[in-house]
C-alpha cells in the first residue's frame, strides 16, 4: 500500500509542481517561485535526512548563484555581439572562458557534494535535476501550447 501511495504522488508530483504557477511579476518572483518547487522535487526525489538538507540547501545556493552569474556574463556578450561594431574574437573567448568557469563549477560543487552525501543521493541529485529542468521545459511548451489554440 506504502508504494502505491508513493507512486501515485510521484506521478502528480509533476502537474502539482507546474500546474498553477502564481502570476509572477518579476524575474525575481519567477526565481523564487521556481526555487521553492525544486526544494520540494529535490528533497522528495532525493530523500535527504534533516542533516544532510542542512548541508545541501547551502551549498547548492551559492553554486546556483555563481553559476547564474556566470550565465549572466555569457548573456551579456550575446548581446554585445548583436550590436554589429564588436570583436567577435574577444566575445568568443569571453564565451567559451566561461564556459570554462561552469565547468569549474560544476566540478568544485560536485566535489563538494561527495563529501556531504553518499554516492546514491549524489547519482539522485543529478537525476532530480535533470528531470526538474525537463518539467520546466514541459510547462513553457505547455504554456506555449496553450497560446496557440
Amino acid at each position: 500500500m506504502r508504494n502505491f501511495v508513493l507512486t501515485v504522488c510521484f506521478a502528480c508530483l509533476p502537474l502539482l509542481l507546474l500546474a498553477d504557477d502564481p502570476k509572477c511579476r518579476t524575474k525575481e518572483e519567477w526565481r523564487a517561485y521556481v526555487n521553492a518547487q525544486k526544494r520540494v522535487f529535490f528533497n522528495d526525489q532525493i530523500g535527504f535526512t534533516q542533516t544532510e538538507a542542512a548541508a545541501f540547501w547551502p551549498l547548492y545556493e551559492n553554486y546556483s548563484a555563481d553559476m547564474r552569474r556566470s550565465h549572466k556574463s555569457v548573456r551579456t556578450a550575446m548581446r554585445e555581439g548583436e550590436s554589429g561594431s564588436a570583436d567577435y574574437d574577444v566575445i568568443v573567448r569571453r564565451i567559451n572562458d566561461e564556459e570554462g568557469v561552469q565547468d569549474s563549477l560544476r566540478v568544485v560543487f560536485m566535489s563538494e557534494l561527495g563529501k556531504i552525501l553518499p554516492a546514491e543521493k549524489v547519482y539522485r541529485y543529478m537525476k532530480a535535476e535533470d528531470a526538474f529542468k525537463q518539467l520546466l521545459i514541459k510547462d513553457v511548451d505547455n504554456k506555449g501550447q496553450k497560446g496557440k489554440k
